[in-house]
């Protein structure tokens, strides 16, 4: 939308926090302008066409959208949208010709609202992607919006409610978990550490406006 090309689609190069920022564009270009300096990028997130033609074709903007669904894809299911293989031919053959594979393929419930989307970004012809990343974007946040509707639609359930109630317990001053300093293993979902603990009682807190939770 602002003309430019990053032409270095990859996860390192993207950051996440109240907004999106792009990293390095050192291999950018402007649309409509010759490079000035090759191409970038990590394998796994090249267009099929870029490696068709033996790395020789510049960036655009359907290729740009390809790897970002690669990222995206990668972002949901926590896999590459392809099981790649080691050797560097038979990753090439995999990006021109493999399909990209379903979601529960790679131990995700099944989400095919987005699998569509994504799939049709990750269509092996250029043509045959969307016409512009905005229609692209505009898709998947009606889909995140028809699946936030739908999770808060959902009722709590009772062993939900009873699994939060305890960790909250086991993290409070005397509780089991604020008591070991971690030296048992956790019981809840909660990942890094005490950093992660922290992130967790944060969001609850803040949830709840509850001064309890903030000062733990």
């Amino acid at each position: 939308a602002r003309g430019v090309l990053h032409a270095d689609v990859h996860p390192r190069n993207v950051v996440a926090g109240d907004g999106i920022t792009l990293l390095d564009l050192g291999n950018s270009r402007f649309t409509g302008q010759p490079p000035l300096v090759h191409r970038g990028g990590v394998f796994h997130y090249f267009e099929p066409e870029f490696l068709a033609a033996e790395n020789s074709v510049h960036s655009t903007e359907a290729g740009e959208q390809y790897s970002l669904a690669a990222v995206l894809y990668l972002l949901i299911t926590g896999e590459h949208y392809l099981h790649f293989r080691y050797d560097r031919e038979e990753m090439t053959r995999q990006v021109e010709t493999d399909a990209p594979l379903p979601f529960a393929n790679r131990g995700v419930p099944p989400w095919p609202e987005v699998e569509q989307i994504l799939f049709r970004a990750l269509e092996k012809d250029p043509s045959r992607r969307y016409e512009s990343m905005a229609e692209m974007a505009a898709l998947l946040a009606a889909a995140r919006d028809a699946a936030n509707r739908e999770s808060l639609a959902t009722p709590v359930s009772a062993e939900a409610s009873e699994l939060l109630d305890t960790t909250l317990q086991s993290f409070a001053r005397g509780g089991a978990m604020f008591a070991s300093r971690y030296s048992m293993a956790p019981t809840a979902s909660i990942n890094f550490g005490c950093a992660g603990a922290t992130v967790g009682l944060l969001r609850i807190a803040e949830t709840r406006g509850d001064p309890r939770l903030l000062a733990l």
